[in-house]
């Protein structure tokens, strides 16, 4: 978990790499609640490899509660990738907020959300 937080993008990348291929989704969503900054930024872009209520609970905590904006970016990121419905409501909302990085992800994740769920009606 601590390799994920290193300042050096290759050290942090094959550390999630490897954290996602030995513990999958319980190991990101353990580092997600208990990693610091750059790690739990990583673990919420590497949750888009795997769907669920209990993913995309977790990812929408981090949009609606946290001040991070690289944070919220990354867990827009991956709700733009796997999102449902019950997602657009707290999406929504983060597009209409002041940061102006998080409101164009959000809306990007908007868009990308409702898309996807026409195509599979």
């Amino acid at each position: 978990m601590e390799l994920m937080n290193s300042n050096d993008e290759t050290t942090s990348v094959n550390a999630s790499n490897e954290l996602s291929t030995q513990f999958g989704k319980d190991g990101l969503l353990r580092v997600l609640a208990e990693g610091k900054g750059r790690a739990r930024a990583r673990a919420a872009r590497w949750l888009w490899r795997y769907e669920g209520r209990d993913v995309e609970q977790a990812l929408l905590e981090i949009v609606a509660m946290e001040s991070d904006s690289y944070l919220r970016v990354q867990a827009l990121w991956s709700l733009a990738d796997i999102g449902s419905d019950r997602a657009l409501a707290t999406v929504d909302e983060a597009a209409k907020g002041q940061d102006p990085d998080v409101a164009q992800m959000a809306t990007k994740a908007s868009a990308a959300i409702r898309n996807r769920n026409e195509k599979q009606r």
